[in-house]
């Protein structure tokens, strides 16, 4: 991933010896602190992950069995084999924030299952829309992406206000981009 992101980011892939050199050159000052960065990022990422997961294992309430399973479905679209390399910087540097509305609504589940299947319910259709979707694989459009970002987005605005959500977000803002993805 930092490789990538060091030389290959927005760039084209080089051709020629000439090209491939020149790349090198401009951007070797840049590896190092790219792949620190990431690593702190991954290193924020990964003890919050592994902690949803705990929470997540062995035999759940029936209150949590739902949210659970809603929760681990955003997880394995957050945090998956080659995320690092899959994830635009940007919104690599938002998961954190992600993990911890995660943690949050499991602390409230608990107090009020029923406001969480109430907001559940409001957003998974819209999750839904993409479920099926091969998020690494396929050739994403500019909109589909936008889309799958704000949706994590509306999670944080519903599921853990406190954290807030960063833009403008909504339920019809969702359905307005989604209106102009599908064919």
């Amino acid at each position: 991933a930092a490789l990538q992101n060091t030389f290959l980011n927005e760039q084209s892939i080089p051709r020629n010896r000439e090209t491939f050199q020149q790349l090198i050159e401009s951007n070797r000052n840049a590896f190092l602190p790219n792949a620190e960065t990431l690593y702190q990022q991954l290193g924020e990422i990964l003890p919050l992950f592994r902690e949803i997961q705990k929470q997540l294992k062995g035999s759940l309430p029936l209150n949590r069995i739902e949210a659970a399973a809603d929760i681990k479905t955003q997880l394995d679209r957050l945090i998956f084999p080659g995320f690092l390399l899959a994830t635009p910087l940007n919104r690599l540097k938002e998961i954190p924030r992600y993990l911890k509305a995660i943690q949050l609504r499991l602390d409230k589940l608990d107090q009020s299952p029923d406001k969480d299947r109430m907001r559940r319910v409001q957003v998974e259709p819209l999750a839904q829309r993409i479920l099926d979707l091969d998020l690494q694989t396929i050739a994403l459009s500019e909109n589909l992406i936008t889309y799958r970002w704000l949706l994590e987005e509306l999670r944080v605005s519903v599921f853990a206000q406190e954290l807030g959500a960063k833009g403008k977000i909504s339920f019809k803002r969702l359905d307005k981009i989604w209106k102009s993805i599908e064919p």
